[in-house]
């Protein structure tokens, strides 16, 4: 639970410590007799239960911290053959009946991928699920069944990801109710996920995990104009009295974020001195391949044109240039979908700037789907929801 995640940001803590931590950061209470920490402004709404900590618990041990990866890894398959409880040093709040009772959990992914072969073992019986598919327009909102079977997906292979990522939620709070749901991949999943947040509100949950990073769907402060994006989305679930919790991403290897520099007025990003394409490697063939940029022009009014390219850099041909989304053609942004052809070949990544005062402004490029650019920043990499500034939404990364 939370107490895992401040135990892990701050190692050295004790139990008590910990505790008052989650005080401190809890819903807003006036003080009393019973507990004199008065707190002025809301943050979380699962901290308080966590900080009436009894004052025997046990020492919590420090979380096994992974070895680094150039490239994140996808989710271990079911059933694992470990105790998350005790690998993160949860499990002596877990003994002593912080069990995640009275408390309902929803989980939000793509698919439940052996859903069905593990409940009741390794994981829960839902209390409600809500299973989306594809939508014939934007305007539908009635595609979703409430069969568990449809939540599963299996043929959305490692996209399918969900079920172990409920089993580790329930290693922490094996007493809490759980509701299930799954976006579509396609365009419009958007009006799965507000779909989605509206019945979780109805159900009274109290907790949405929401373990995948998005696109970019505002300026990156945490804002977005759009109704159904991320941020605007999130902020709803919270105003219902939702915490929210998404990754802070997985892009950090794939990301570069900083100035637009041309030194030899070519109109082409000089990433490095001499480098005006990123090297992407892409390795698989027959693979659907995405990339997007951003750039720092007002959203819906967009100034500049800024355009990224996918070259072969064993011919020098141009695979793919990035295209405005078709509904929202006057904002920064732009993406790039490429399917790779059945021989391998070597590819990089161009930014020109075709129209517009190249005086300083800022852009991110980021490479989708695992696959690092060559020259990436260590910074810039956050997307939706993430990157939300909402004080009841906690952005979870790791850092070796």
């Amino acid at each position: 639970g939370l107490a895992a995640l401040v135990k892990q940001r701050y190692p050295n803590y004790t139990p008590e410590q910990v505790a008052n931590y989650l005080r401190d950061n809890a819903e807003s209470r006036p003080a009393d007799a019973d507990d004199p920490h008065p707190i002025a402004g809301a943050n979380n709404n699962w901290g308080h239960g966590f900080a009436m900590l009894p004052d025997d618990v046990e020492g919590v041990t420090p979380p096994v911290q992974p070895e680094p990866s150039p490239e994140p890894q996808p989710d271990p398959p079911l059933p694992s053959d470990f105790d998350l409880a005790a690998l993160l040093g949860a499990d002596s709040w877990r003994d002593v009946g912080f069990t995640g009772a009275g408390v309902k959990i929803g989980v939000i992914d793509y698919g439940f991928d052996g859903l069905q072969e593990h409940m009741g073992t390794e994981l829960p019986t839902p209390a409600g699920v809500r299973c989306y598919y594809p939508a014939l327009n934007t305007g539908q909102t009635d595609n979703f069944t409430e069969n568990i079977e449809d939540c599963e997906n299996a043929e959305l292979g490692v996209d399918s990801d969900g079920a172990p990522v409920l089993e580790a939620i329930y290693d922490l709070a094996p007493g809490a109710d759980y509701y299930i749901a799954t976006i579509s991949l396609p365009t419009f999943y958007h009006n799965d996920l507000n779909g989605i947040v509206d019945w979780m509100a109805a159900e009274g949950v109290d907790l949405i995990l929401f373990p995948h990073v998005g696109g970019w769907s505002g300026p990156g402060d945490g804002t977005s104009i759009y109704t159904f994006s991320e941020p605007q989305i999130l902020d709803r679930a919270v105003d219902n009295g939702m915490t929210w919790i998404s990754p802070a991403g997985d892009r950090a290897h794939a990301t570069w974020s900083g100035f637009f520099k041309d030194d030899d007025n070519d109109g082409l990003h000089e990433f490095a001195p001499g480098v005006e394409c990123d090297k992407v490697t892409l390795e698989e063939t027959d693979h659907s391949y995405t990339a997007q940029i951003r750039w720092n022009d007002p959203w819906g009014a967009v100034v500049r044109d800024l355009e990224a390219v996918l070259v072969n850099e064993d011919t020098g041909d141009i695979e793919a240039t990035s295209r405005k989304h078709q509904f929202f053609p006057n904002d920064p942004n732009e993406l790039i979908d490429f399917t790779t052809p059945d021989t391998q070949a070597s590819y990089c990544l161009r930014v020109a700037l075709k129209s517009g005062s190249d005086a300083q402004f800022l852009f991110n490029l980021q490479s989708y789907h695992r696959h690092p650019l060559e020259n990436a920043t260590s910074y810039g990499s956050m997307t939706s929801p993430g990157e939300s500034t909402n004080s009841g939404m906690l952005a979870v990364g790791a850092a070796p």
